[in-house]
């Protein structure tokens, strides 16, 4: 009986041991095969990352030769910047330099122009008293008139104010009045002597040698009237060409250095952006 039982035990004991063993031996084949994909997935991973980290190296690289070429090209763009600046504000000194020599001289001028006309304005005040005393003389009213007109121009020279342009026109309408006065008293003794023509030759009338000297005296008088008017018309018209072109020159002084002034405003400001970008 024992003994069956010993049988019966040992038979189940073998059992047992048998498919405890082929579970053993199936788990760890399982365990194996696990293990071998962990590990063939930890080795996947680990090139992957040293692909990555070769990749990342090589794109470190190639960053840091571009950031030395981009300093080195903004070291030399700074350079060149520096001395563009450096030249153009040497440039934009002496332009104003220049450009207030200018105006000082310009300034000088005006001072001068102004004290010469106030001077010709006297002068011409003296002659004008000169030449109305001798207009109420009748008897100093023939050539020293019109030389008096003409030393008063000489006076002037080329020198213009808006007062002497004014002096000018009145100067020149006055002398046009003057031919206008010569003419008629022209035709007078031109109607006397037709009329001394129309008469009969048997009541021949001598003629005054004095109308004679009188006539010639106001042709005289008429070309120096017409001359002068002529001189006075040419001058008044060279002066305000003068006074155009003087005015024109300053306005172009001032556009140039409202220009300049600009130009080294723009520069700064560039300069100062510039800085900004680079800090």
């Amino acid at each position: 009986m024992k003994s069956c039982v010993l049988d019966s035990l040992r038979s189940d004991y073998d059992l047992v041991n048998s498919q405890q063993r082929l579970q053993w031996e199936k788990q760890e084949s399982m365990l194996e095969r696990n293990h071998a994909m962990e590990l063939n997935e930890c080795k996947n991973k680990v090139e992957k990352i040293k692909a990555e980290l070769d990749e990342a190296q090589l794109i470190e690289k190639q960053l840091k030769h571009k950031l030395e070429l981009q300093t080195e090209t903004l070291r030399n763009k700074m350079e060149e910047l520096r001395l563009v600046t450096e030249r153009t504000h040497e440039t934009m000194s002496l332009e104003l330099m220049e450009l207030q020599e200018e105006r000082m001289e310009l300034e000088d001028a005006k001072v001068n122009k102004i004290f010469n006309i106030t001077l010709c304005q006297r002068d011409l005040q003296i002659q004008l008293d000169q030449v109305l005393q001798q207009a109420q003389d009748p008897n100093s009213k023939g050539n020293s008139l019109f030389g008096e007109i003409a030393t008063m121009m000489q006076l002037q020279g080329s020198r213009a104010g808006p007062a002497h342009l004014e002096r000018l026109q009145s100067m020149l309408s006055e002398k046009n009045s003057e031919i206008q006065a010569l003419k008629i008293k022209l035709r007078r003794p031109e109607k006397v002597e037709m009329t001394l023509k129309a008469q009969p030759s048997s009541a021949p009338v001598e003629m005054d040698s004095g109308d004679g000297t009188y006539y010639t005296v106001l042709k005289i008088q008429l070309l120096n009237s017409v001359k002068d008017a002529e001189r006075l018309g040419d001058e008044l018209f060279m002066q305000r060409m003068k006074s155009l072109s003087e005015s024109q020159r300053a306005l172009e002084l001032e556009r140039k250095l409202f220009s300049v002034v600009r130009a080294l405003k723009q520069s700064q400001s560039d300069n100062i952006k510039l800085q900004v970008k680079v800090e």
